[in-house]
């Protein structure tokens, strides 16, 4: 007998069946079962996807963040009164992710700031978030390697000159020449500055 049944010369099969094995006349070229290629979630993101275990509480959460690459938290058009509240409700203008902000991730860090160089835009105590890969321009804040110190300040470049400039004026530039060694380390993009410390810990 062979493993399709019936016996090796053929009997048992239908009038006009072919001889040959249902394996060469129906051929299998790919595993039955299993997801389709290009089907499903990939599709959706535009990219391989894998499974993770997350709990169940957090599932709609997660995909939320998932699908908008970050949490869209709503801006209101009022701006913020410093005087005596007014009791007035205005609709949302429009949705921040706070995502948008990191334009390299892998070259994108946090620095502690010192000094008060800077003020009023930076003061001691606030976390900068600095990117690596934007190239300086004239009046970015940027982190700069000086003869081996760091230090934030503000890139100058007129007249076929560079320098460091202070926002604080009581500090004197800092005149950029070959005879020093100076880095950009990158530019500042956010300054990050605790307010409510019951409820968040300073940096």
């Amino acid at each position: 007998m062979s493993q399709w049944g019936g016996s090796r010369n053929g009997a048992g099969r239908k009038k006009g069946s072919s001889n040959r094995p249902k394996s060469d006349v129906i051929p299998f070229t790919a595993p039955r079962g299993g997801a389709r290629p290009n089907t499903g979630p990939k599709r959706k993101f535009g990219e391989p996807t894998k499974a993770l275990r997350v709990p169940a509480s957090m599932e709609q959460s997660v995909m939320n963040y998932v699908e908008n690459k970050g949490f869209n938290l709503p801006v209101y058009a009022m701006k913020v009164p410093m005087g005596l509240m007014k009791a007035s409700i205005d609709f949302v203008d429009r949705t921040l992710n706070l995502n948008e902000l990191i334009r390299h991730p892998e070259q994108t860090f946090f620095h502690p700031v010192e000094g008060d160089s800077m003020e009023p835009t930076v003061f001691a105590g606030d976390l900068a978030m600095i990117d690596a890969g934007i190239e300086a321009l004239h009046g970015d804040v940027i982190l700069a390697s000086i003869d081996g110190g760091l230090t934030l300040k503000r890139l100058i470049k007129l007249r076929g000159r560079t320098w460091l400039e202070a926002d604080n004026k009581k500090y004197d530039p800092i005149i950029l020449d070959a005879e020093m060694e100076n880095i950009i380390c990158g530019v500042m993009l956010v300054s990050i500055r605790p307010v409510s410390t019951n409820h968040i810990k300073p940096f």
